[in-house]
């Protein structure tokens, strides 16, 4: 996908440092449903196996490795369950389709409680208007954005608001 690889060193040097720190790390990869609105919409098909269904920068331990058959990351997924059990409260979403799995997940997940936070350099979509437009409907309802950067100094200022709660 246009976009794709030019965010790729972006997100895997965010994931290093989220390591680093000792902070979860969540994969969730596309696979297409036999059946339903995605497998209509989208005819080129990633099923369970395929090479395609698999996340670009390898898995630590310990990291899972969601399937998931619908734009939202949280919807049909253990990734909620996974978070709570984590007791993530400030979460973060990288990765691709900035429009449709990105803006998905991220307004599941502001509406389940978090606080969501979108690292717009580590996000890619097909065409540029696209990733922008999408970037504003997240930052005016439903996350704050950041640079991959720049999200460590907003994370410890969130923490840090927790604190003083």
């Amino acid at each position: 996908m246009p976009g794709c690889s030019g965010v790729l060193g972006r997100v895997r040097a965010l994931v290093e440092d989220f390591r680093s720190r000792r902070l979860p790390v969540l994969f969730v990869c596309y696979a297409s449903a036999r059946r339903g609105p995605m497998a209509s919409r989208w005819r080129k098909a990633c099923p369970r196996g395929s090479p395609w269904v698999q996340p670009a920068i390898r898995p630590a331990p310990g990291e899972p490795v969601l399937l998931k058959s619908r734009y939202s990351a949280l919807r049909g997924t253990r990734a909620l369950a996974w978070l709570r059990g984590k007791r993530v409260k400030d979460l973060v979403v990288a990765g691709v389709k900035t429009h449709l799995c990105v803006e998905s997940t991220v307004r599941d997940a502001f509406d389940a409680g978090f606080r969501v936070v979108v690292a717009r350099d580590c996000c890619a979509a097909p065409d540029p208007g696209m990733h922008r437009g999408s970037l504003r409907n997240m930052e005016h309802g439903f996350a704050d954005l950041a640079s991959a950067k720049g999200l460590v100094s907003m994370l410890e200022k969130f923490h840090n608001q927790r604190k003083d709660a």
